[in-house]
């Protein structure tokens, strides 16, 4: 889980972040039914490594894009590939390819 950090009055997220691990073993990545985020083009779901994917280096050039954001309002889920490992890449970001700017970040806990 997480609390939303938006990077400003327009890019912003916000709702509840749930991971589970299913008896399958696999990760699965749930944005809860008041998943709330800004509209840009081409938004992807990524992890990455830099702690602050809001400075100038973004989501860099380590990151795990997990999808292509479904919508920006309400419950969707994603599948964790087996190589995040969130020691290694603690903060989701929804990630404008288009734009190539971070909308909004999520430090995992």
């Amino acid at each position: 889980t997480g609390i939303w950090q938006g990077l400003d009055d327009i890019r912003q997220a916000e709702g509840d972040v749930t991971m589970y691990r299913l008896s399958d073993g696999t990760r699965l990545l749930r944005f809860e039914e008041n998943f709330l985020s800004s509209r840009a083009p081409d938004m992807h779901v990524v992890f990455t490594r830099n702690p602050d994917p809001s400075d100038e280096r973004g989501i860099g050039v380590d990151y795990i894009d997990v999808g292509t954001l479904r919508g920006t309002v309400g419950a969707q889920s994603y599948v964790i590939p087996e190589s995040v490992d969130f020691s290694r890449y603690p903060v989701m970001a929804l990630y404008s390819v288009e734009f190539d700017q971070v909308l909004a970040t999520l430090t995992i806990r």
